[in-house]
């Protein structure tokens, strides 16, 4: 029977204790419980049994460069997916609503530390997926919002005709203002809460903000269906995000107002 994989023949256990219970060239490994692999085969054995094996099996050590093209081409064009560069779907979730860690965090370095390294790291090196998670998959479904798991405000099967994300951020206290970066801050009157129940969870109303009012800075980007660079939208998706909260500070939402989120629900 097949015991185990073997990489350049079947290695058989035997019955018996000879060369001739093996087919072929193949010849008997005695074994004993913990003894190694019979050569060319990888996998656990099974306890003490013996093995036919091909005697003049050999090895080829792969070179560095020949083990960096593997790794290259396992990598090639695979997506980094949103939700390794925060950890987890519910941080993604409270970050777009304009919460979580980076606003209510004890502990800046640490609250963006898998952020930061993912910056420092990996940024400018992958492509990233746009934001779907399996925990929305079922809600948006029994919703009307489309076989996907975008999450909310943006659902770009069912909400985003202009095809257009932004971002606003209020809090620029973190690190560095939005002057000091020349980020140009922009006035905002009022949002309509019925816009996005989602994230501020009311049916419907007005927020209405006086003159005093902190100013945000507002940032997006748009596409057209027939664009090639689609299929970077999870990177720009993470420039207007994630990388203005962890490079310069950014953190906080309108409130009302998701923090991120298509253009119809800002």
């Amino acid at each position: 029977m097949m015991s185990f994989d073997c990489i350049s023949h079947p290695s058989l256990t035997i019955i018996g204790d000879r060369d001739s219970d093996c087919q072929g060239e193949l010849v008997c490994l005695q074994r004993n419980n913990g003894d190694a692999n019979p050569p060319g085969c990888v996998g656990a054995p099974d306890g003490d049994s013996d093995y036919c094996y091909d005697p003049n099996y050999t090895l080829t050590p792969l070179t560095t460069v020949d083990r960096q093209a593997e790794v290259e081409a396992l990598c090639d064009f695979t997506d980094t997916q949103f939700v390794e560069i925060q950890g987890t779907y519910q941080q993604d979730r409270t970050y777009f609503a304009g919460g979580g860690k980076f606003v209510d965090g004890e502990d800046w370095d640490i609250d963006a530390g898998n952020t930061k390294r993912f910056e420092d790291n990996l940024s400018d090196n992958t492509q990233i997926a746009f934001p779907q998670y399996a925990a929305r998959y079922l809600y948006n479904k029994e919703t009307g919002r489309g076989l996907n798991g975008y999450p909310a405000n943006m659902n770009l099967e069912t909400s985003c005709e202009l095809n257009t994300i932004m971002c606003c951020f209020t809090d620029d206290t973190a690190m560095s203002s939005f002057g000091d970066n020349g980020d140009a801050a922009t006035d905002v009157c009022r949002h309509d809460l019925a816009d996005s129940p989602q994230s501020n969870h009311i049916n419907k109303g007005w927020a209405v903000f006086p003159n005093s009012q902190t100013k945000p800075y507002c940032t997006g980007f748009t596409w057209k269906e027939e664009d090639e660079d689609t299929a970077l939208l999870g990177n720009m998706m993470y420039d207007i995000s994630l990388r203005q909260t962890v490079t310069k500070g950014y953190r906080a939402n309108v409130p009302g107002a998701p923090m991120c989120g298509v253009s119809y629900f800002i």
